[in-house]
């Protein structure tokens, strides 16, 4: 599986038994997401959003016509981030390391 952009929303900690296939799971996303702040993330939900190789090449034109023309492009933005957005769990093995 491949996965671009991927960007934390929440993470809740439901109970869960300390084997559970989806222990550290989430700290993983965190950091492939980029983010420094671990603290108080513990097993739990993960709201994520996923960008398939077309929505990151979308995703890129926009940043890139956002440079050139010095403006946001906030809706399209959305449009794309709105597509992706899920509510999912993620084994540690589906995140591409």
């Amino acid at each position: 599986m491949n996965f671009h952009n991927i960007v934390v929303h929440a993470v809740t900690s439901p109970k869960r038994r300390p084997d559970s296939k989806f222990v550290g799971m989430h700290v993983q996303i965190v950091l492939h997401a980029g983010a420094t702040q671990k603290q108080g993330i513990e097993n739990g939900e993960v709201r994520s959003f996923f960008l398939t190789d077309a929505q990151q090449k979308e995703l890129e034109r926009i940043e890139q016509e956002e440079k050139t023309h010095k403006v946001t492009l906030r809706k399209e933005r959305n449009k794309i981030e709105s597509q992706t957005r899920t509510q999912c769990f993620l084994r540690t093995e589906d995140i591409k390391r």
